[in-house]
């Protein structure tokens, strides 16, 4: 496909956008795919806007969803002001835009990957110009793009005043493995043992890890689930929990996923995943505290359900997400940088390009103290962003 020129247009939902060309768009990434930004968009208030960039024989080509934020949010790893400033006070930020996924660690802007690279940063560059227009037209003092993957950073490496931050990393587990059994084989002899450990204590439980379907189990795994946000400092109900899950199995039906921990029939921990083409993502997690044995019940369906289940389906690999980070390298997950970028309705001084520049190179720095003996290389040099046009 030829570069060709474009038409930008404003949606007011993802179900005025062909569900086909968006997904074709947005490839294997299941954030933002048509599926889970529906359920988002339920999720959402106020209600999400959808920039959508149309060739001239009216086809999809670029698409960017954005999401108004009047305030900062609860939970500070939504919050563009802490992902890209650094800093959990508005200082200027708000009310503001954030642009990709908005419930979700792995975001890019949406474009055609038919078109020539010039045509691909054309389409990238008018999206992010209509992102800042729509910002100024509405009265909003920030646009931001949080939790850019390898893809989302080449994309902004040649746009001007959107500064890119190292926000933190996803953890990956690619699948290669035909049986459970290789992939303990794969480990190494001390990670193995504790692998093991983790089994046999779960296994003198008396818990039952089984998998059922989100919508079997909805309100039983909600309160669960708000249990694991308030013990990290995040703002949920029960009630608000349900409806989510509700709108999670309503939209991706059989292939939105609980890997459970039963006593007997009560469910007393999980993890949520999503299937997603040759992919699964490991959303979310809920535990009742007080009935948990310690014994090995958090790692069984966190870790060693869902691998199983990889193997047993055929996939390629497990997105597991943030955070816990020397769990998951414990368990032979690589890690993937994320950056977020941002633009303010005053441009940032140069004082302020030095204050990110130094945020993400702490970041970076931080990252190389915790886990550069664990990974075999420092994050700090082997993460810097693909420039754009180039494979990331």
């Amino acid at each position: 496909m030829a570069a060709a020129r474009c038409t930008i247009r404003q949606h007011a939902s993802i179900n005025e956008l062909p569900q086909p060309a968006w997904d074709s768009l947005a490839g294997g990434n299941f954030y933002l795919s048509h599926a889970w930004l529906s359920v988002v968009e339920i999720d959402s208030r106020p209600p999400p806007v959808y920039l959508a960039a149309w060739s001239e024989d009216d086809s999809l080509v670029g698409a960017l969803p954005v999401y108004p934020l009047d305030e900062p949010p609860g939970n500070h790893l939504a919050d563009p002001a802490f992902v890209v400033g650094g800093c959990v006070a508005d200082d200027g930020w708000y009310p503001a835009l954030c642009g990709g996924t908005r419930i979700g660690y792995s975001s890019n802007i949406l474009v055609s990957s038919a078109l020539p690279a010039s045509g691909r940063a054309a389409i990238c560059q008018a999206l992010l110009d209509a992102l800042a227009r729509h910002a100024a037209d509405s009265g909003f003092r920030s646009g931001s793009l949080l939790y850019l993957n390898s893809e989302g950073a080449a994309q902004l490496g040649a746009a001007v005043n959107w500064p890119l931050v190292f926000s933190t990393a996803e953890a990956v587990l690619d699948i290669p493995w035909a049986s459970f059994e290789e992939y303990l084989a794969a480990l190494t002899r001390h990670r193995r043992a504790n692998v093991r450990a983790d089994l046999r204590h779960f296994a003198q439980s008396g818990m039952e890890a089984r998998l059922v379907r989100l919508g079997e189990v909805e309100r039983e795994a909600a309160p669960l689930a708000v249990n694991v946000q308030h013990k990290y400092g995040h703002q949920s109900s029960p009630v608000r929990q349900v409806r989510f899950f509700g709108d999670c199995a309503r939209h991706l039906g059989d292939e939105a996923l609980i890997f459970g921990c039963f006593d007997r029939s009560e469910l007393i921990g999980f993890a949520l995943a999503f299937r997603w083409q040759d992919t699964l993502y490991i959303r979310s997690a809920g535990f009742d505290y007080g009935k948990l044995t310690r014994q090995g019940e958090h790692f069984t369906v966190m870790f060693y359900e869902p691998i199983r289940y990889a193997i047993e389906h055929g996939l390629t690999r497990i997105h597991f997400g943030t955070e816990s980070f020397a769990a998951k390298a414990q368990r032979g997950c690589a890690f993937r940088p994320l950056w977020s970028a941002a633009s303010r309705d005053r441009p940032f001084s140069a004082a302020h390009l030095r204050q990110l520049s130094d945020i993400s190179k702490d970041r970076l720095r931080s990252w190389d103290e915790s886990y550069a003996a664990v990974l075999g290389y420092q994050p700090s040099v082997a993460w810097e962003p693909a420039p754009a046009g180039q494979p990331a």
